[in-house]
């Protein structure tokens, strides 16, 4: 982070610069009011988290806001005009080393969307900094005779840790909110948002109000975690850290009042306790929170891969399908005049390749549907006989090219609508239709017999062609699979068309079935509901 941090301020940066420092004046007064081991040194140190998010937030030029604020705090406290200028000194310092190294290392106020990224900030802005204000800090108090040097150690770790608490729970908190992460809100989740802030009050007031002085279940304070866990999973990365922020502030008053897992018979002591496991359980559901927000962001990223991926076949299909129809009208008709055989032949390269590129487009119109699930949201009572008239008088001509029959329909019982969308119950007929066809023997026939059942109907699309190997049959409904027998008769196939039958079939709650003996022929078996 490269900035001027002497540049002018404007009229509106001071007045924030002055909303900082009250924040942090306030915070500072109420934890030296903790401190128990020197008027300076307290184990709840919330104006470090203050410091830290500020200059990550604002920009490290705000510096001189915690400074006169830090300066304030201890001259109005305790301690002589020389000590109370280094505590300042280093408080400032922590802050700007913090917010520095933050931004340099662990992605600035993004630090907090990768697991990764909070251990760098818990290890720079936690550990690493916090040393920089408990070091200068201590050191003017023994400089000026306001600590004895045989204290320098417990003063030191008491300043450390409770700079290190400020650092992990309290800016976390302020670079989170900050942060523009939406939240969406409906009814199941505000209900669920209240039971789960409800059940973290109860247990955390439960386990940390305890007066049982023998271990018991209510003296576990891990019993939080799955709460905790919970929350970060249903709600988010902004509620579990307003929820460990409630957490902390529960149970460091209840430990001030002698009363949880970690009172002893020192209250500092009890306070430093608290202050690392508020830090290792606040980073922890952070990194939790994290991990599933990266996952998100993961996921909508793909979301929108795939929405583009389908926006550009559907275009390209739907560009590509009326020149296709067009050329594939013109030759039909060509065909059926008197030609010479060399252009006949020429004619009949071009139809197949016509079907072809058809075909192809057909299946990039069912995979854009597949995953864009329009069209399949749409359904409508059709008649399925009328579908299969249009199929027929499609594929006439390509049947009379293979010299295969397309025997009439047998109807059994009075056939009823269907509920389906239409684009998809043609694409079924289309794709077995087509196959019945292609796959089929010269002097082959193609049946079709539809069946009216109580509740639904049945379908039976029956070939004379060359049937499916046993040792494929169970692969032939797999995206892209073709069989080695269909390869020689028609490499140019996408292996799509079964799959795309499957899915249809089965979103309108149907089953498809087949039954096949090689060189002898194939029966698909369809079961569709009636509307």
């Amino acid at each position: 982070m490269r900035e001027n941090l002497f540049r002018r301020f404007t009229f509106k940066d001071v007045l924030i610069m002055l909303a900082v420092a009250v924040v942090y004046f306030t915070a500072g007064k109420l934890g030296l009011k903790l401190a128990f081991v020197n008027a300076s040194a307290t184990a709840v140190w919330p104006p470090t988290g203050i410091a830290i998010a500020s200059l990550l937030i604002l920009g490290l030029r705000f510096w001189p806001a915690i400074f006169i604020a830090a300066f304030l705090v201890n001259i109005t406290t305790a301690g002589s005009l020389p000590s109370t200028i280094g505590i300042a000194i280093g408080n400032t310092l922590e802050g700007l080393v913090g917010a520095y190294l933050v931004s340099k290392f662990a992605n600035g106020r993004e630090t907090f969307n990768s697991p990764p990224n909070i251990f760098r900030f818990a290890l720079l802005a936690g550990v690493l900094s916090t040393m920089v204000s408990a070091t200068i800090g201590v050191s003017s108090l023994v400089l000026n005779g306001l600590a004895q040097l045989s204290e320098f150690g417990s003063v030191w770790i008491t300043w450390w840790l409770g700079d290190l608490g400020g650092a992990l729970i309290v800016a976390p908190l302020l670079i989170i909110l900050s942060n523009n992460i939406s939240i969406s809100w409906n009814f199941k989740k505000t209900i669920e948002t209240f039971f789960l802030f409800f059940l973290l009050v109860f247990v955390s007031s439960m386990i940390f109000f305890s007066q049982e002085k023998a271990v018991s279940i209510t003296s576990h304070p891990y019993l939080i975690f799955p709460i905790l866990m919970w929350i970060g999973f249903r709600l988010g990365q902004k509620a579990t850290i307003i929820a460990t922020f409630l957490l902390a502030a529960i149970a460091t008053f209840a430990t001030l009042n002698l009363l949880g897992p970690f009172t002893g018979p020192i209250q500092n002591d009890s306070l430093l306790l608290l202050q690392i496991f508020m830090g290792v359980t606040t980073i922890s559901a952070l990194i939790l929170s994290s991990a599933i927000l990266e996952r998100e962001i993961a996921q909508n990223e793909l979301n929108l891969r795939q929405k583009e991926k389908a926006e550009f076949l559907a275009l390209a299909a739907h560009q590509l399908r009326t020149p296709l129809a067009t050329l594939r009208w013109n030759i039909e008709t060509l065909l059926e005049t008197p030609l010479n055989s060399p252009v006949k032949k020429k004619l009949d390269s071009m139809y197949s390749s016509n079907l072809r590129m058809i075909h192809l487009v057909k299946d990039l119109l069912s995979i854009q549907r597949m995953d864009a699930d329009k069209v399949g949201s749409k359904p409508e009572k059709i008649n399925p006989l009328v579908v299969i008239a249009e199929v027929y008088k499609e594929y006439g001509t390509f049947a009379q090219k293979k010299d295969v029959a397309l025997n009439p329909v047998n109807k059994v019982g009075k056939i009823p609508l269907i509920t389906f969308n239409i684009h998809e119950f043609k694409e079924i007929m289309v794709n077995l239709i087509s196959n019945a066809i292609k796959y089929n023997k010269p002097g082959g026939s193609v049946d079709i017999t539809i069946t009216a059942k109580s509740r639904f109907i049945t379908m039976d699309i029956i070939d004379t062609g060359v049937g499916i190997p046993p040792k494929e049959q169970g692969k032939i409904f797999s995206q892209f699979y073709r069989t080695e027998n269909a390869l020689i008769k028609d490499p140019q196939g996408t292996g799509l068309g079964l799959y795309l039958v499957k899915f249809f079939v089965e979103r309108r709650k149907g089953k498809v079935w087949f039954e096949s003996k090689e060189n002898l022929g194939t029966t698909f078996h369809l079961e569709i509901p009636q509307s």
